[in-house]
């Protein structure tokens, strides 16, 4: 099995190239057209992602977030959630990945 996942993604990758020529798409062109989107759509949503992660930084680091963590912490124990998640479900609609920095 551990050589199924070391072989998985080279195979999709050669069967995705080996499906363009057949279609004779322009495999390369597609790619590097494909990889300029992609990087428009980094840019545009990298200054969110930089506010979102700072915010949550900061709502961290000044306190607050623990002040409503223990102001909750009644409410999480009637739900049978342990109290050491409320900073976790506090954060997490707002950001996901702000919720694991």
């Amino acid at each position: 099995m551990a050589d199924f996942g070391a072989w998985a993604v080279p195979l999709v990758i050669a069967a995705i190239v080996l499906f363009g020529f057949l279609r004779r798409v322009p495999v390369f062109d597609t790619f590097v057209a494909g990889a300029k989107d992609g990087l428009r759509t980094t840019v545009s949503i990298l200054p969110t992602l930089v506010g979102l992660i700072m915010a949550v930084s900061m709502l961290s680091a000044s306190g607050a977030l623990d002040l409503f963590s223990s102001l909750l912490a009644p409410a999480a124990k009637f739900l049978g959630l342990p109290p050491q998640v409320m900073p976790l479900a506090l954060i997490k609609p707002f950001s996901g990945s702000g919720s694991t920095a």
